[in-house]
């Protein structure tokens, strides 16, 4: 998950090289992961010293690609962040990379633990059973239900909700962007950073 707090366009877009991009956008195909990032790279020529990548792999690789996927990156673009993710499909192909990547941008980058303490976080699950590993933080929630009861609650003059931030966030200023990559949706952690930063795009994989 990363956070970014200003515009700072210097790159090209691939597709119109006489227009001026925020960042860059390729996607790239090919038998194996590195043929993928080598043909992003040689489409848009991207180079050494991006502040951040964002990766989006399709789920059509073996085990051991995603496991090298963050040395892959890094000997191409050596950037200071890197987000990765495992999508269905990526655009225009099936099988292949999509990368997104921005140079001389101002970046906080975050990471939020999850847990059974925290609010429920909705898997899309519309037709399905639940997720066995989601069992443990359902009896949690369940439990400490039962045991506030009706006692437990505040008056609306008092939230229970107290908003807080990860604490790489916690001092930041206003983004404006807000980026967020993980397997389920984060209900509590968007919730906060809608009342902290509600003018702000927020965008998540």
């Amino acid at each position: 998950m990363f956070i970014r707090r200003s515009l700072q366009p210097t790159t090209l877009n691939v597709r119109h090289p006489s227009l001026r991009s925020l960042w860059t956008a390729v996607t790239g195909t090919g038998s194996t992961l590195e043929a993928c990032l080598d043909s992003c790279v040689q489409q848009a020529k991207l180079q050494k010293g991006a502040t951040v990548a964002v990766a989006m792999v399709s789920k059509s690789f073996d085990a051991y690609d995603y496991e090298s996927l963050p040395k892959l990156v890094k000997d191409r673009l050596s950037p200071t962040w890197l987000v990765g993710s495992v999508v269905d499909r990526v655009p225009s192909v099936e099988h292949g990379v999509s990368l997104w990547v921005g140079y001389d941008e101002k970046v906080v980058g975050f990471q939020v633990k999850d847990g059974p303490e925290r609010n429920k976080v909705r898997s899309v699950s519309v037709g399905r059973w639940g997720r066995p590993e989601e069992l443990s933080r359902v009896n949690y929630q369940r439990q400490k239900m039962e045991d506030a009861g009706w006692e437990g609650f505040e008056s609306v003059s008092r939230p229970t909700q107290q908003y807080p931030l990860p604490d790489e966030l916690s001092t930041s200023k206003t983004p404006s962007l807000v980026f967020l990559a993980s397997d389920n949706e984060p209900d509590e952690l968007l919730k906060n950073l809608d009342h902290h930063f509600p003018d702000t795009a927020k965008a998540s994989t």
